[in-house]
């Protein structure tokens, strides 16, 4: 009885130390505690590091990724981070752009990247919010900063897109105007949300973007218009192009299947259904497999 009443009192002592030991869901907070005891650029740093480790985690759940969001925020404008700053800002405007936050979050935005020397995104930013908010004293004031005056965006993403095709490389585009552009309609998206034209020049960077074989941003795009604009006429040709990339482009069977059933549930009537069936079908098999199947057919 008092050998077992010992094993009792020793697997309390090891459940009690095993509760309060560090947990990997505790690692936040235990950076942030770093932080505030020790605040230095590094720590600073450890901390917006793990943010973004688990806004990774986390699959379009804007209830568990606006905390963090505003937490990466905080901490990378307390600790003067202005590139972290842009990353979730950005995100930040893009999901959440009804915010009564939002216009100064666009305003810092524009003021970062024209710190960074990208006077066109900041130009843009500037530009839109100075036609939807002309009776706003911080926009006005911050119009001052425009580093040349926009009669209109329209044109102005008109000129940037020709300029793409000057000077061009071995792909037939000119690398710098073509990223410069891409970034210009971003600008115009976050500044102008809800606004059809937002859903077009995302639409004409995402193809800018494929045509530079920058698949990350070309998927974040398509996924911004599919998000936010699910009524955008080529909402539905987006969502196939999502998946053809995935599955010819990053050669992930797997996630293009999920993007083609997807687009099958929610465009059965579409005149892509029928080949996003057939590429359904025919997942994971060679060329030469899939027209040896045209041919018997």
């Amino acid at each position: 009885m008092k050998y077992l009443s010992t094993l009792l009192v020793l697997s309390i002592a090891l459940l009690s130390c095993q509760n309060s030991a560090p947990k990997e869901g505790n690692k936040l907070a235990q950076l942030e505690q770093t932080l505030k005891d020790n605040p230095s650029s590094e720590n600073a740093m450890a901390v917006v590091k793990e943010i973004g480790d688990q806004l990774s985690q986390i699959k379009n759940d804007p209830d568990q990724m606006k905390p963090l969001l505003l937490k990466g925020l905080n901490i990378s404008k307390n600790n003067k981070l202005g590139g972290s700053m842009v990353n979730f800002l950005m995100p930040l405007i893009r999901k959440f752009p009804h915010d009564e936050e939002t216009t100064s979050r666009l305003l810092d935005l524009s003021s970062l990247m024209r710190t960074g020397q990208k006077n066109h995104i900041s130009d843009v930013i500037l530009k839109s919010l100075s036609n939807r908010l002309p009776e706003n004293g911080d926009v006005q004031e911050a119009m001052k900063n425009i580093s040349a005056p926009i009669a209109s965006i329209d044109e102005k993403l008109k000129t940037m897109g020709e300029v793409i095709f000057e000077n061009p490389d071995q792909f037939g585009i000119n690398r710098k105007a073509s990223q410069q552009y891409v970034d210009a309609c971003e600008a115009y998206a976050l500044a102008n949300p809800g606004d059809l034209k937002s859903a077009d020049y995302l639409y004409k960077a995402a193809e800018i973007a494929r045509s530079l074989r920058t698949f990350p941003k070309t998927l974040s795009i398509y996924d911004w218009i599919i998000e936010s604009y699910p009524k955008y006429e080529k909402a539905p040709t987006t969502l196939f192009l999502k998946g053809f990339i995935i599955e010819n482009e990053l050669q992930n069977d797997d996630m293009a299947r999920e993007v083609y059933e997807e687009f099958v549930d929610k465009y059965p009537s579409h005149d892509l259904a029928d080949d996003v069936k057939f590429l359904l079908e025919n997942l994971g098999k060679t060329n030469e497999e899939i027209l040896e199947l045209i041919e018997k057919k």
